[in-house]
Protein backbone atom coordinates (compact mmCIF):
# COMPACT_ATOMS: atom_id res chain seq x y z
CA UNK A 1 0.00 0.00 0.00
CA UNK A 2 2.94 2.41 1.13
CA UNK A 3 4.60 1.38 -2.19
CA UNK A 4 1.39 2.28 -4.62
CA UNK A 5 1.08 5.66 -2.84
CA UNK A 6 4.65 6.58 -3.79
CA UNK A 7 3.24 5.67 -6.98
CA UNK A 8 1.00 8.56 -7.16
CA UNK A 9 2.62 10.58 -5.35
CA UNK A 10 5.28 10.91 -7.82
CA UNK A 11 2.92 10.71 -10.89
CA UNK A 12 1.23 13.77 -9.59
CA UNK A 13 4.76 15.75 -9.40
CA UNK A 14 5.70 14.46 -12.59
CA UNK A 15 2.70 16.15 -14.66
CA UNK A 16 3.33 19.88 -14.88
CA UNK A 17 0.26 22.28 -13.42
CA UNK A 18 0.79 24.31 -16.26
CA UNK A 19 0.39 21.83 -19.18
CA UNK A 20 -2.32 21.89 -21.05
CA UNK A 21 -5.25 19.09 -20.83
CA UNK A 22 -6.67 17.42 -23.72
CA UNK A 23 -9.65 19.10 -23.45
CA UNK A 24 -8.50 22.56 -22.83
CA UNK A 25 -8.15 25.09 -25.76
CA UNK A 26 -6.02 27.98 -25.54
CA UNK A 27 -6.66 31.49 -25.34
CA UNK A 28 -4.93 34.90 -26.31
CA UNK A 29 -6.91 37.78 -25.64
CA UNK A 30 -6.75 41.25 -27.24
CA UNK A 31 -3.90 42.09 -24.95
CA UNK A 32 -1.49 39.26 -26.07
CA UNK A 33 -1.78 36.78 -22.76
CA UNK A 34 -2.03 33.50 -23.24
CA UNK A 35 -3.67 30.83 -21.07
CA UNK A 36 -6.03 28.31 -21.21
CA UNK A 37 -9.77 27.54 -20.75
CA UNK A 38 -11.80 23.66 -19.85
CA UNK A 39 -14.72 23.06 -20.66
CA UNK A 40 -16.57 24.53 -17.59
CA UNK A 41 -15.29 28.40 -18.92
CA UNK A 42 -12.38 27.88 -16.09
CA UNK A 43 -9.14 29.44 -16.90
CA UNK A 44 -5.78 28.26 -16.13
CA UNK A 45 -2.88 30.52 -16.01
CA UNK A 46 1.12 28.91 -16.01
CA UNK A 47 1.45 30.12 -12.72
CA UNK A 48 4.83 30.60 -13.37
CA UNK A 49 6.74 34.07 -12.23
CA UNK A 50 7.27 34.53 -16.60
CA UNK A 51 7.05 38.05 -15.16
CA UNK A 52 8.56 41.26 -17.37
CA UNK A 53 6.33 44.48 -15.63
CA UNK A 54 3.58 43.98 -18.12
CA UNK A 55 0.65 46.61 -17.58
CA UNK A 56 -2.30 45.66 -16.36
CA UNK A 57 -5.49 46.44 -19.12
CA UNK A 58 -9.16 45.61 -19.75
CA UNK A 59 -8.30 43.57 -22.24
CA UNK A 60 -6.11 41.51 -20.14
CA UNK A 61 -8.03 41.56 -16.71
CA UNK A 62 -8.71 37.88 -16.60
CA UNK A 63 -5.33 36.65 -17.31
CA UNK A 64 -4.10 39.15 -14.68
CA UNK A 65 -6.10 38.18 -11.81
CA UNK A 66 -5.90 33.67 -12.43
CA UNK A 67 -2.05 34.51 -12.74
CA UNK A 68 -1.96 37.14 -10.09
CA UNK A 69 -3.85 33.86 -7.83
CA UNK A 70 -1.53 31.21 -9.42
CA UNK A 71 1.53 33.20 -9.22
CA UNK A 72 0.68 33.82 -4.91
CA UNK A 73 -0.18 29.75 -4.81
CA UNK A 74 2.55 28.82 -6.46
CA UNK A 75 5.27 30.31 -3.91
CA UNK A 76 5.57 33.58 -5.66
CA UNK A 77 3.71 36.04 -3.47
CA UNK A 78 4.96 39.62 -4.48
CA UNK A 79 4.91 38.84 -8.15
CA UNK A 80 1.56 37.70 -7.62
CA UNK A 81 0.42 40.34 -5.36
CA UNK A 82 1.97 43.28 -8.01
CA UNK A 83 -0.02 41.69 -10.68
CA UNK A 84 -3.30 41.84 -8.16
CA UNK A 85 -2.29 45.63 -7.30
CA UNK A 86 -1.99 46.86 -10.81
CA UNK A 87 -5.80 45.74 -11.69
CA UNK A 88 -6.42 47.18 -8.56
CA UNK A 89 -5.42 50.81 -9.53
CA UNK A 90 -6.80 50.42 -12.72
CA UNK A 91 -9.50 53.27 -12.70
CA UNK A 92 -12.95 52.00 -12.69
CA UNK A 93 -15.01 52.66 -15.43
CA UNK A 94 -17.17 49.57 -16.48
CA UNK A 95 -18.64 46.71 -14.57
CA UNK A 96 -16.27 44.28 -16.04
CA UNK A 97 -13.05 46.19 -14.07
CA UNK A 98 -15.49 46.72 -10.91
CA UNK A 99 -15.94 43.03 -11.44
CA UNK A 100 -12.04 42.19 -11.49
CA UNK A 101 -11.15 44.61 -8.64
CA UNK A 102 -13.37 42.93 -6.54
CA UNK A 103 -11.58 39.04 -7.11
CA UNK A 104 -8.35 41.31 -6.65
CA UNK A 105 -9.34 42.26 -3.46
CA UNK A 106 -10.68 39.05 -1.76
CA UNK A 107 -7.21 37.73 -2.82
CA UNK A 108 -5.12 40.73 -1.52
CA UNK A 109 -6.87 40.25 1.45
CA UNK A 110 -6.64 36.43 2.15
CA UNK A 111 -2.86 37.45 1.32
CA UNK A 112 -2.90 39.67 3.90
CA UNK A 113 -4.69 37.34 6.40
CA UNK A 114 -2.10 34.34 5.99
CA UNK A 115 0.90 36.63 5.83
CA UNK A 116 0.41 38.68 9.07
CA UNK A 117 3.06 40.87 9.96
CA UNK A 118 4.84 39.75 7.16
CA UNK A 119 2.80 41.78 4.56
CA UNK A 120 3.66 44.91 5.25
CA UNK A 121 7.98 43.82 3.91
CA UNK A 122 6.00 41.76 0.99
CA UNK A 123 3.87 44.69 -0.03
CA UNK A 124 6.94 46.77 -0.38
CA UNK A 125 8.50 44.55 -2.15
CA UNK A 126 5.21 44.43 -4.61
CA UNK A 127 5.36 48.63 -4.36
CA UNK A 128 5.44 49.12 -8.40
CA UNK A 129 2.13 48.64 -10.11
CA UNK A 130 1.60 49.38 -13.85
CA UNK A 131 -1.35 49.76 -15.99
CA UNK A 132 -1.85 50.96 -19.73
CA UNK A 133 -5.63 52.54 -21.00
CA UNK A 134 -5.36 52.92 -24.51
CA UNK A 135 -1.22 53.59 -25.52
CA UNK A 136 -0.96 55.26 -22.35
CA UNK A 137 1.07 53.81 -19.27
CA UNK A 138 0.90 54.57 -15.71
CA UNK A 139 3.44 53.70 -13.01
CA UNK A 140 2.41 53.99 -9.37
CA UNK A 141 4.50 53.24 -6.34
CA UNK A 142 2.85 52.81 -3.53
CA UNK A 143 5.32 52.94 -1.05
CA UNK A 144 7.19 56.10 -2.12
CA UNK A 145 3.80 57.46 -3.15
CA UNK A 146 4.29 59.00 -6.70
CA UNK A 147 2.46 58.49 -9.69
CA UNK A 148 3.65 59.05 -13.53
CA UNK A 149 2.02 58.69 -16.71
CA UNK A 150 3.52 58.28 -20.32
CA UNK A 151 1.43 58.63 -22.92
CA UNK A 152 3.14 56.19 -25.11
CA UNK A 153 4.07 51.91 -23.90
CA UNK A 154 7.06 51.77 -21.48
CA UNK A 155 9.06 49.04 -20.71
CA UNK A 156 10.33 48.30 -17.07
CA UNK A 157 13.98 47.58 -17.36
CA UNK A 158 15.24 46.93 -13.89
CA UNK A 159 14.20 47.86 -10.67
CA UNK A 160 16.18 48.63 -6.98
CA UNK A 161 15.79 49.44 -3.60
CA UNK A 162 17.74 49.83 -0.66
CA UNK A 163 17.35 50.58 3.00
CA UNK A 164 19.42 51.75 6.10
CA UNK A 165 19.11 53.35 9.29
CA UNK A 166 15.82 55.21 8.54
CA UNK A 167 16.78 55.93 4.80
CA UNK A 168 14.89 53.97 2.07
CA UNK A 169 15.44 54.49 -1.90
CA UNK A 170 13.49 52.16 -4.59
CA UNK A 171 14.93 53.25 -7.81
CA UNK A 172 13.26 52.45 -11.85
CA UNK A 173 14.56 52.20 -15.16
CA UNK A 174 11.98 52.47 -18.12
CA UNK A 175 12.19 52.16 -21.63
CA UNK A 176 10.01 54.52 -23.66
CA UNK A 177 8.71 53.62 -27.58
CA UNK A 178 7.21 55.85 -28.92
CA UNK A 179 6.57 53.66 -32.25
CA UNK A 180 5.70 49.92 -32.38
CA UNK A 181 8.74 47.88 -33.47
CA UNK A 182 8.17 46.27 -36.91
CA UNK A 183 7.64 42.41 -36.74
CA UNK A 184 10.65 41.29 -38.39
CA UNK A 185 12.46 43.62 -35.45
CA UNK A 186 11.02 40.88 -32.91
CA UNK A 187 13.79 38.77 -31.99
CA UNK A 188 16.45 41.74 -32.04
CA UNK A 189 17.43 43.13 -28.40
CA UNK A 190 14.93 45.89 -27.90
CA UNK A 191 15.28 49.60 -28.30
CA UNK A 192 13.79 52.25 -27.00
CA UNK A 193 13.62 56.08 -27.64
CA UNK A 194 13.86 57.14 -24.41
CA UNK A 195 15.11 55.93 -21.12
CA UNK A 196 13.72 57.38 -18.15
CA UNK A 197 15.35 56.78 -14.48
CA UNK A 198 13.24 57.25 -11.25
CA UNK A 199 14.28 57.08 -7.83
CA UNK A 200 13.06 58.11 -4.80
CA UNK A 201 13.88 58.03 -1.18
CA UNK A 202 12.38 58.59 1.83
CA UNK A 203 14.89 60.49 4.50
CA UNK A 204 14.75 60.12 8.22
CA UNK A 205 14.22 64.12 8.13
CA UNK A 206 11.79 66.67 6.33
CA UNK A 207 12.77 68.47 3.16
CA UNK A 208 12.09 71.70 3.50
CA UNK A 209 12.94 72.59 -0.07
CA UNK A 210 13.02 71.20 -3.31
CA UNK A 211 16.62 73.02 -3.64
CA UNK A 212 17.82 70.66 -0.83
CA UNK A 213 16.97 67.73 -3.42
CA UNK A 214 18.44 69.58 -5.95
CA UNK A 215 21.86 70.42 -3.44
CA UNK A 216 21.66 66.37 -2.42
CA UNK A 217 21.56 65.14 -6.31
CA UNK A 218 24.71 68.03 -7.62
CA UNK A 219 26.63 66.33 -4.26
CA UNK A 220 25.52 62.58 -5.66
CA UNK A 221 26.13 63.01 -9.16
CA UNK A 222 29.45 65.54 -9.26
CA UNK A 223 29.58 68.75 -11.50
CA UNK A 224 28.98 67.66 -14.71
CA UNK A 225 29.45 70.38 -17.81
CA UNK A 226 25.90 70.92 -18.23
CA UNK A 227 23.52 73.49 -19.47
CA UNK A 228 20.29 73.18 -17.67
CA UNK A 229 17.27 75.62 -17.79
CA UNK A 230 14.18 76.03 -15.88
CA UNK A 231 11.04 75.41 -17.39
CA UNK A 232 9.02 74.95 -14.48
CA UNK A 233 8.94 75.49 -10.76
CA UNK A 234 6.18 75.72 -7.85
CA UNK A 235 6.80 74.81 -3.96
CA UNK A 236 6.96 71.05 -4.47
CA UNK A 237 8.74 70.75 -7.46
CA UNK A 238 10.99 71.98 -10.02
CA UNK A 239 11.85 71.24 -14.08
CA UNK A 240 14.70 71.49 -16.14
CA UNK A 241 16.01 71.01 -19.75
CA UNK A 242 19.25 69.95 -20.23
CA UNK A 243 22.13 69.48 -22.37
CA UNK A 244 25.59 68.49 -22.67
CA UNK A 245 28.16 71.34 -22.88
CA UNK A 246 30.02 69.11 -25.33
CA UNK A 247 28.90 68.62 -28.72
CA UNK A 248 26.38 65.41 -28.56
CA UNK A 249 23.46 63.72 -29.75
CA UNK A 250 21.39 63.87 -26.60
CA UNK A 251 19.81 66.00 -24.25
CA UNK A 252 17.38 65.40 -21.31
CA UNK A 253 14.94 66.84 -18.92
CA UNK A 254 15.55 66.47 -14.53
CA UNK A 255 12.64 66.62 -12.30
CA UNK A 256 13.13 67.10 -8.72
CA UNK A 257 9.92 66.39 -6.43
CA UNK A 258 9.81 66.66 -2.61
CA UNK A 259 6.66 66.07 -0.22
CA UNK A 260 7.42 66.06 3.74
CA UNK A 261 10.58 62.95 4.07
CA UNK A 262 10.53 62.16 0.54
CA UNK A 263 11.89 63.57 -2.46
CA UNK A 264 11.48 61.83 -6.04
CA UNK A 265 14.33 62.44 -9.01
CA UNK A 266 12.91 62.14 -12.60
CA UNK A 267 15.89 62.17 -15.05
CA UNK A 268 14.66 61.52 -19.22
CA UNK A 269 17.11 61.18 -21.79
CA UNK A 270 16.45 61.20 -25.45
CA UNK A 271 18.15 61.72 -29.16
CA UNK A 272 17.79 65.20 -29.86
CA UNK A 273 15.56 64.09 -32.75
CA UNK A 274 13.03 62.51 -31.05
CA UNK A 275 12.99 65.56 -28.37
CA UNK A 276 12.20 67.31 -31.25
CA UNK A 277 8.97 65.10 -32.12
CA UNK A 278 7.55 63.89 -28.75
CA UNK A 279 9.51 66.30 -25.87
CA UNK A 280 6.57 68.27 -25.34
CA UNK A 281 4.77 64.93 -24.80
CA UNK A 282 7.48 63.71 -22.53
CA UNK A 283 8.20 67.64 -20.49
CA UNK A 284 4.50 67.01 -20.02
CA UNK A 285 4.90 63.90 -18.12
CA UNK A 286 7.38 65.27 -16.03
CA UNK A 287 5.28 68.60 -15.25
CA UNK A 288 2.19 66.25 -14.18
CA UNK A 289 4.01 63.76 -12.12
CA UNK A 290 1.97 63.41 -8.70
CA UNK A 291 3.89 62.57 -5.13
Amino acid sequence: MRRAACIIILLAVAVPLGSQMPDWFTVRDRDGNEYFMDRNGKIWTSGSPDFSYKPASIEGLDYFVTQGVDLIRRHYPAEGLTMLKSVMALPVSNKTIYDAQVKASRAIQALQRREGTRYTALSERASLVYYREGEAVTLHNDRMNWTIRFPRPVTVIRRSARTRNGYLRQGVLVGVTFAPRPPEAASEAPKYDALVAIDSEQFPFELTSVKKLEAHWSNALGGAETDRHLDHRAPDRAVYHCRDKRPGEYSWYEGYYVNGRFGTMVRMIMETGAEGRHGRAMLQALKDFKH
